[in-house]
């Protein structure tokens, strides 16, 4: 199942993509969110897709409030075994073992929705593959709970796509 929903998720991000951000079709936008948002309610996920403060750019909220990786990094990063255990769940969610979105905490269910539908309609498609894969599973496979913590709170280099508009600017002008 979880397979099912990563992909699907993925095929969302890639329509706005597509259709929002370089097709600049407001009208596209809304009825993705729509439709996006109807699955969600229809799976009773308190999940929301919605535009950001710029009409081509997606958010996602959970539980009513905007989730960001800081969030999930300092909320896995503070479970006792530094969130190896958080990471697994994510890891068994988009491979497919048996753990289903509606099984994942919020924090976890943000980050899912966040990687795969906002960031992929954002461009990082590739970003899935590569960092996303390689950051969790140097988590979940971590030796020690320190190790895990500093794991999680390394989002900003081991995932770029974490990097907020500022932080990225910034990093691509520095001499």
């Amino acid at each position: 199942m979880s397979t099912a929903e990563a992909e699907t998720m993925i095929t969302w991000g890639r329509y706005w993509l597509a259709k929002v951000w370089i097709g600049a079709s407001n009208v596209d936008r809304d009825n993705l969110i729509t439709h996006v948002n109807g699955q969600f309610a229809a799976l009773q996920l308190p999940v929301r897709l919605s535009r950001g403060w710029q009409p081509y750019d997606p958010v996602i909220r959970v539980g009513g409030r905007c989730h960001r990786y800081a969030d999930v990094a300092v909320w896995a990063s503070g479970q006792q075994d530094g969130g190896r255990q958080a990471a697994r769940d994510f890891r068994d969610w988009y491979q497919g073992n048996n753990l289903s979105l509606d099984n994942l905490p919020a924090h976890l269910l943000a980050l899912a929705v966040i990687t795969h539908i906002a960031e992929v309609g954002r461009g990082y498609l590739h970003a899935l593959n590569v960092n996303l894969k390689a950051w969790i599973d140097s988590i979940a496979d971590a030796a020690t709970a320190q190790e895990a913590r500093a794991g999680w709170l390394s989002y900003s280099t081991a995932y770029p796509p974490s990097l907020t508009y500022a932080q990225d600017i910034a990093q691509e002008y520095e001499e």
